[in-house]
């Protein structure tokens, strides 16, 4: 099994374009479709490029700020009541913008 590789100090973090698909599923007791659709919309307002889909969404951007915008609408998606977010990364196959800012919104 490989080892996870890290930055030594002093070495500066090189960007890594990353797409990344998820799906927040709030449990009994939250605010339902209102915590799925805040948490999507906390991914845009972070910058992230996102395309909407039935059971999950799709993210991509430079990794640190696919990160952050995770760590951030999770936050505030947990702070409305209990929740599971699954989450699968990949720098094999990112999405690159093709038009304007690249942001799309597609909905099945």
């Amino acid at each position: 099994m490989a080892s996870a590789r890290r930055i030594p100090d002093g070495e500066a973090h090189k960007e890594m374009y990353i797409s990344a698909q998820v799906a927040l599923y709030p449990l009994v007791g939250s605010e339902g479709a209102v915590s799925v659709n805040s948490f999507v919309e906390r991914l845009r307002a972070e910058g992230l490029d996102c395309e909407v889909h039935s059971m999950s969404t799709e993210v991509w951007g430079e990794d640190t700020r696919v990160f952050e915008a995770l760590n951030l609408a999770y936050s505030e998606a947990c702070s409305r009541g209990p929740v599971i977010l699954d989450v699968t990364l990949s720098n094999a196959c990112p999405r690159l913008p093709t038009r304007g800012q690249g942001r799309s919104e597609h909905h099945q």
